[in-house]
C-alpha cells in the first residue's frame, strides 16, 4: 500500500532542499512537440506596409509549398529537440531522486551521466507517448489551416466573406472534439510515461520493456496507481495551474501596460505585447519546470514502493549538493 502523505512530504523536501534539480525540472517541463504556427498574420502586421506587400507577394507566388514545407520541417526539428531535452530532464530527475532516497548525496554530474546513458530509450518513450496526443489535437486545426491559407493563394475571383460567428463555430466544432480526444489519450499516456521512465532509468529496461513494465504495474496495482494520479491531478488543478496562470497574466499585463505607457504608437504597443507574451511564456515554463521536480519525485518514490524497492525514511538527513 502506498503511503501518500510520505510521498508528498518527500517530494516537497526534494523540491525545496535540492534546488539544483530545478534545472532538470526545466528540461522535463518542456512538452516536446510544439503547436504549429498555422497563421503568421499577426507577425506580418507589425511590419511596414511595403514589407507587408513584399511578404504577401512572396507567399502568394509559386514558392508557397516550399515555404510551408520549410516551416514545417523547422518546427518538426524544433519539436524533436524539445523531446530530447524532455527525455534528458526526466532521466536526470528520476535517477537523482532515487539516488537521494538511497541516502546518498545529490550529484548533478551523476544525473547528467545517467540521463545520457539512458537517452535512447527515454527519447523513444517520450516520443511514442506524446506523438498520438499531439496528432489527435492537431487534427482539429486542419480545417483552420485550409481556410487560413486559402486567402494567401491567388484566385480568379475574391472569396466570399465568411461571417465571423459561422467561421468560429466551424472552427470550434472541429477543434473541440479533437482536443477532447487528445485529452483522453493524454491521461493514460502520461500515467504510463511516469511509470515507464522509472522502469527505464531505475531498472535499465528498453523502451518497449519499460512500457510493458508500466502496464503490468497498472494492471496489478490499479487502485493505488489511479489514486496517486488523482492526488497529482488535484495538486495540478488546485495549485500549479492557478500559479502558472497568475504568473503569466501578471507578466503579460505588466509588459503590455508598460508598452502602452511608453508610447502611443500602435506598432510599439504591438511589439511590447509580443515581448510581454514571450516573457510570460518563459515565466510559465519556469513555474512548470519547478512543478515537474515535485511530480517526478512523487512518482519515483511511489515507484519504489510499488516495486518493493523500499524507502529510506524521513529520519535520514537530506544530503548536501556535491559534484554539481
Amino acid at each position: 500500500m502506498i503511503d501518500y502523505p510520505y510521498i508528498l512530504r518527500r517530494a516537497w523536501q526534494v523540491l525545496w532542499k535540492q534546488r539544483a534539480l530545478w534545472l532538470f525540472g526545466l528540461l522535463a517541463g518542456l512538452t516536446g512537440l510544439p503547436r504549429f504556427p498555422f497563421d503568421a498574420g499577426g507577425l506580418t502586421e507589425l511590419l511596414p506596409a511595403p514589407a507587408q506587400e513584399r511578404v504577401t507577394a512572396f507567399i502568394s507566388g509559386p514558392y508557397l509549398p516550399l515555404v510551408v514545407a520549410l516551416v514545417g520541417l523547422f518546427w518538426l526539428l524544433f519539436g524533436l529537440a524539445g523531446v530530447a531535452l524532455n527525455a534528458l530532464g526526466r532521466g536526470g530527475l528520476t535517477q537523482q531522486v532515487n539516488h537521494i532516497e538511497n541516502g546518498r548525496a545529490l550529484s548533478m554530474r551523476d544525473g547528467w551521466r545517467a540521463a545520457r546513458r539512458r537517452f535512447g530509450p527515454l527519447f523513444w518513450l517520450v516520443l511514442l507517448l506524446v506523438l498520438p496526443t499531439f496528432l489527435a489535437t492537431m487534427a482539429g486545426f486542419i480545417p483552420y489551416i485550409l481556410i487560413a491559407y486559402r486567402f494567401y493563394l491567388p484566385t480568379a475571383s475574391p472569396a466570399e466573406p465568411v461571417p465571423i460567428l459561422h467561421a468560429a463555430a466551424g472552427f470550434f466544432a472541429c477543434l473541440l472534439p479533437a482536443t477532447g480526444l487528445g485529452l483522453l489519450l493524454a491521461i493514460p499516456a502520461r500515467l504510463l510515461l511516469r511509470l515507464a521512465v522509472c522502469a527505464c532509468v531505475l531498472e535499465e529496461r528498453s523502451a518497449w520493456g519499460s512500457l510493458g513494465r508500466a502496464w503490468a504495474i497498472v494492471r496489478r496495482q490499479s487502485g493505488p496507481v489511479l489514486l496517486l494520479w488523482l492526488v497529482m491531478a488535484a495538486v495540478t488543478v488546485g495549485f500549479v495551474l492557478p500559479t502558472v496562470g497568475l504568473v503569466v497574466v501578471a507578466v503579460w499585463g505588466m509588459g503590455t501596460i508598460t508598452a502602452a505607457l511608453v508610447s502611443r504608437d500602435l506598432a510599439v504597443v504591438l511589439g511590447g505585447m509580443a515581448i510581454a507574451h514571450a516573457l510570460s511564456s518563459v515565466a510559465g515554463l519556469l513555474v512548470n519546470g519547478v512543478a515537474e521536480v515535485f511530480y517526478s519525485a512523487c512518482w519515483t518514490v511511489a515507484y519504489r514502493e510499488l516495486t518493493g524497492a523500499g524507502r529510506t525514511g524521513e529520519e535520514l538527513a537530506m544530503a548536501t549538493v556535491t559534484g554539481a
